[in-house]
């Protein structure tokens, strides 16, 4: 973070060259970097409890009913949407 701040306040025309690399509204470097943030999380699923997931029906069931009601509300969402863009959905957990 701190290289960035340097860069930005010596280099005033950086800005200029990061933005070239935007698609639409997402920058690509900050994109990328992010997912370089998030890699190690993620590396960190225990792949081989999977199977336990899977066969306790009480968690696997809420998972499932969770993403078919996120589903459900984003659906009816852009349904009801002047802009019909996607509208970020609440997070709901249950417990």
């Amino acid at each position: 973070m701190a290289v960035g701040i340097v860069q930005g306040f010596f280099l005033p025309g950086v800005e200029g060259f990061f933005n070239k690399f935007a698609v639409g509204t997402t920058n690509i470097p900050i994109a990328f970097g992010l997912i370089l943030m998030m890699y190690r999380p993620i590396a960190n699923v225990h792949y081989d409890e999977l199977g336990d997931f899977f066969r306790n029906t009480k968690v696997f069931g809420k998972s499932l009913f969770q993403i078919c009601l996120r589903l459900t509300v984003v659906l009816i969402s852009q349904l009801f949407s002047k802009t019909k863009n996607l509208r970020p959905v609440p997070l709901i957990f249950f417990e």
